[in-house]
């Protein structure tokens, strides 16, 4: 058995080598065909006796000696098909050629894959960046916010110190209206006059201690409201910073995927 008889009695181990869908065809130094195995899939229409074209990978493989490959479009068999022939030698010397035909119905399905990952990859992080600035901003403004809120804190704290020393005042003068009134009524008819400005003053304290009691109520609910405000706003401090961390690590996910995507396209360009 020569070397040429040998390629055409194993052809179909040939097929098995190769895991995807594939045919073979062989031919001798003169392009005639002598074994074929056609696809799965597909059905180059090759027939056992006749010789090869000129034109095709196998006639121009027979012409230059070397290995030949080309693209048989999808409209001629229903499938695109990348046939590689070479030389089948003896003793150094060309006596055939072995061409296997191969279904490019994977590496079409992986390229379209590859590219709706890769639109979908860029398409995320650009969202996702947004996403991230977004929430950084949000963080700024709401630590601006918290900060605010600890400055009303501050100054209603300040008030306090006030409200007391105008409280004081109008202990002192309500005091100072009473003594006043007592020595308005000694005085009798001579002190009248004064006993209507001890009056006076007498109602200003009281008018001043009401006042007092109702701002101080107002500026404790305002202080109860901006303690439970500062609350929340922690809490949101909280889950913008976890959002923050989320959106990173989505983002080295998605660079991930994108880095795969990269070998998946050179993985299909090789098949």
């Amino acid at each position: 058995m020569n070397i040429l008889e040998f390629y055409v009695e194993r052809a179909e181990d040939f097929i098995k080598l190769n895991p995807l869908d594939s045919a073979v065809a062989i031919a001798d130094i003169e392009g005639k065909v002598l074994n074929y195995i056609r696809g799965k899939s597909f059905d180059l229409g090759i027939k056992v006796g006749e010789t090869m074209s000129s034109k095709g990978a196998i006639g121009k493989c027979l012409i230059t000696h070397q290995e030949e490959k080309m693209i048989i479009p999808k409209e001629l068999y229903g499938t695109s098909i990348k046939v590689v022939a070479i030389p089948i030698k003896d003793s150094g010397e060309m006596v055939g050629v072995i061409a296997t035909c191969t279904t490019l119905d994977a590496q079409e399905t992986l390229t379209e894959v590859v590219e709706k990952l890769s639109q979908a990859s860029e398409e995320f992080t650009t969202n996702s960046s947004e996403v991230a600035k977004t929430a950084k901003k949000l963080l700024v403004n709401i630590e601006e916010l918290n900060l605010a809120i600890q400055g009303v804190g501050e100054e209603v704290n300040k008030t306090d110190n006030i409200l007391s020393f105008i409280q004081n005042i109008s202990k002192k003068s309500n005091l100072l209206g009473l003594n006043a009134a007592i020595e308005a009524s000694k005085a009798g008819e001579a002190g009248k006059g004064f006993s209507v400005v001890a009056g006076e003053i007498r109602k200003m304290a009281e008018n001043s201690g009401s006042y007092v009691g109702e701002i101080q109520n107002i500026l404790r609910s305002i202080s109860d409201k901006s303690v439970n405000m500062k609350k929340l706003i922690d809490e949101t401090l909280m889950l913008g910073n976890t959002q923050e961390k989320a959106t990173k690590e989505i983002e080295e996910t998605v660079k991930e995927i994108s880095d795969s995507t990269i070998n998946l396209e050179k993985v299909s360009k090789i098949l």
